[in-house]
């Protein structure tokens, strides 16, 4: 896009490219804490939580959709009113996991965690305690955590999923801000050119 493209669409321009680009940095965040915490729940031979799992697919996704509309909105090919539709759906995907993941977080303590698990690597949870009998083969095996449980693991995991949770919101709420900025964009452009919507698309 030329430079005097950029200039094109003013200050809700600049405060797209700016959520877009923070969108970006937080979802890689959030994939990286969400991968090493599925991975820390497979190395203590744990079931990973549905929760963290689809806030792994529902950020990856995202993060691609994010790449896909900063690139055309570069190239001044970004339809503003499919694409605003397209972040209130995300916006509402964000939302739900951000929900599902803090709701055991709002009212713990990281600090009070700590007297319950001794575990300073934070990576692995103690499994003595959910160890179950099979009456008829006769044999131990691990009875899975729900999530809630694996939150109050450690002191490491405690932290993670806050900062999980923390990103989550950040996320949201600019998401919320580009769905605004591509709705006003769409509306700044409205005359119809060409098949097309002046300004963005």
């Amino acid at each position: 896009m030329p430079r005097s493209s950029l200039h094109a669409n003013g200050a809700l321009g600049y405060i797209f490219l700016a959520s877009r680009c923070l969108q970006l940095a937080c979802l890689i965040t959030t994939l990286g804490l969400s991968a090493h915490l599925i991975g820390a729940m497979a190395d203590a031979m744990q079931q990973p939580s549905s929760a963290l799992i689809g806030t792994l697919c529902i950020s990856i996704f995202t993060l691609l959709y994010a790449i896909i509309t900063l690139a055309l909105y570069y190239d001044a090919q970004l339809p503003a009113h499919y694409a605003a539709a397209t972040d209130a759906v995300f916006l509402l995907a964000l939302l739900v996991t951000t929900i599902v993941v803090g709701k055991p977080l709002a009212f713990l303590s990281c600090r009070a965690v700590g007297i319950f698990a001794e575990n300073s690597a934070g990576a692995y949870v103690s499994v003595s305690n959910n160890v179950g009998f099979h009456a008829k083969r006769g044999d131990l095996y691990l009875v899975p955590l729900e999530y809630a449980q694996w939150v109050v693991s450690s002191v490491g995991v405690c932290e993670m999923m806050k900062g999980v949770w923390a990103v989550g919101i950040v996320v949201t709420v600019l998401f919320a801000a580009s769905a605004v900025c591509l709705v006003c964009l769409w509306r700044k452009g409205g005359a119809r050119r060409g098949g097309k919507w002046a300004g963005v698309v």
